[in-house]
């Protein structure tokens, strides 16, 4: 229901709240992956549209606007612990008012967007499980990178190309 509490804050919320957080868990960007490259951040596209099917365009596209401005979108980002989407959000008071988001801002000087691709969906659980095996020790670089290649031909056959 709309009254229950997400079970990510619960937890949280539950251990201490943000004084847990910052004592125990640290924030950075991902490593850039070669040497003297730029680390980075990622994020994924979001598109809202309107079809021509829709009965009441100018209704839909002012909802829309909305629930894209600074306050759904700083309640969203700060209940997720996501950066905000909107550049000028950073200078809302309860953006600002929120220290998680505030000290990662900078971070959005590094995100880039995830692909907008069908295939996306096959591509990231099998490269993020090489990246897994390699930070935990049970992969070797080469190996993991046998294990994408591997992967990928095999679930995406002829809608990959590997260089």
């Amino acid at each position: 229901s709309a009254n229950e509490i997400p079970c990510k804050t619960y937890i949280l919320t539950d251990l201490g709240g943000e004084d847990y957080m910052w004592e125990n868990f640290g924030f950075g960007l991902i490593p850039a992956a070669e040497k003297g490259g730029k680390p980075n951040s990622i994020t994924h596209p979001l598109v809202y549209t309107v079809t021509s099917q829709c009965k009441h365009p100018d209704l839909a596209i002012a909802l829309i606007a909305k629930v894209t401005n600074y306050g759904p979108n700083t309640r969203h980002a700060i209940a997720s612990y996501h950066l905000g989407v909107l550049k000028g959000q950073s200078e809302y008071k309860f953006y600002k008012g929120s220290r998680l988001l505030t000290e990662t801002l900078y971070m959005l000087n590094y995100t880039a967007f995830l692909p907008n691709n069908p295939y996306w969906g096959t591509y990231s659980p099998i490269t993020f499980e090489a990246l897994a095996a390699v930070v935990s020790g049970d992969f070797t670089p080469e190996e993991a990178m046998d294990f994408v290649v591997e992967g990928l031909q095999r679930e995406l056959g002829d809608k990959v190309i590997i260089k």
